[in-house]
């Protein structure tokens, strides 16, 4: 499973959950989740597939077992957390893949 920020560079708020997002690579630490950012200014074209209208977005991708091609468009999550919540919001998340997957 990924979890994923895309921001611009330059945006206050993006600077923000940047601190958020290192808390929750800490709290995640050995974990089978991966993170990563997307730079909108740099990956315009990926950043306007996942229709993003706001930044920082918050996207989770919870895999594929199958290896299939995902969605450009993930779960979106919410910003306005502390990394607990993130991480709990991305336990649920995985949690109802599970149960979907059987």
């Amino acid at each position: 499973p990924w979890l994923i920020s895309f921001y611009t560079a330059g945006c206050g708020p993006c600077q923000q959950f940047a601190t958020v997002m290192e808390k929750v690579a800490e709290l995640a630490g050995g974990s089978p989740l991966s993170l990563g950012k997307v730079d909108c200014n740099a990956h315009y074209n990926l950043c306007y597939q996942a229709r993003l209208t706001a930044y920082p977005t918050l996207y989770y991708y919870p895999g594929s077992p199958s290896g299939r091609q995902q969605e450009v468009q993930g779960q979106k999550f919410s910003t306005a957390g502390s990394a607990e919540t993130i991480l709990s919001q991305v336990e649920a998340a995985t949690a109802s893949f599970k149960r979907d997957e059987l």
